[in-house]
């Protein structure tokens, strides 16, 4: 026949032909039928009440046996109810892809992770924040230019009648030279679009 008793602290059933006592928190001896709402092998004895019901989360908070924090939640695991880490609810990104985390109940983050989000695919993380890299920056600064080098290209064919041509071609050149600029491509100073550029057709 099973029986159970209280060792350390939690219920712990046995396989005997003699039946052992159950202490209760009352110190009165019970027996295994007794047992009910929840309370089973392995639960705590501080989580039950005189009469061996399990109480509830909301009970054990409210009496100060369990206490939950910023980021915790209370669950029942094997028996007994437990405080555990809950993040499901925050966001967090691994730092070495940018690849969002899913979070089970009872992980947490740790270092190779960031509440930041990566909204450029092609950041890295460096010195605690999401980065392009010089070359990444360049190439983009390089490709917006020649953009804007083809939007003009029509205004400096010689057979083509613009105004303050000039003026573009000076335009045209500081574009160019902007690779020059001693903060590039971390900070650029772009060159302002010359007035005129119409055709002149008097």
């Amino acid at each position: 026949m099973q029986s159970i008793e209280i060792l350390d602290g939690k219920i712990v059933a046995h396989y005997s032909s003699s039946e052992l006592p159950l202490p209760r928190k009352g110190g009165e001896v019970k027996e295994i039928d007794d047992l009910t709402n929840g309370a089973v092998v392995g639960t705590l004895v501080s989580q039950i009440d005189e009469t061996g019901r399990l109480l509830d989360s909301e009970e054990l908070e409210a009496n100060g046996t369990l206490t939950k924090g910023e980021n915790e939640t209370i669950v029942y695991e094997d028996g007994s109810y437990v405080v555990k880490a809950d993040y499901t609810s925050k966001h967090y990104w691994k730092k070495e892809t940018g690849i969002p985390i899913e979070f089970q109940i009872g992980d947490t983050p740790d270092d190779t992770m960031t509440d930041v989000e990566k909204t450029d695919g092609q950041a890295v993380w460096k010195n605690g924040a999401w980065v392009l890299e010089n070359d990444v920056l360049a190439e983009r600064i390089r490709e917006e230019r020649s953009r804007i080098l083809a939007d003009t290209d029509h205004m400096i064919l010689p057979d083509v009648p613009i105004k303050n041509k000039d003026g573009i071609l000076r335009y045209r050149q500081e574009l160019r030279d902007i690779t020059l600029q001693e903060t590039f491509p971390r900070s650029i100073e772009w060159p302002v679009r010359p007035q005129g550029g119409q055709y002149d057709i008097s």
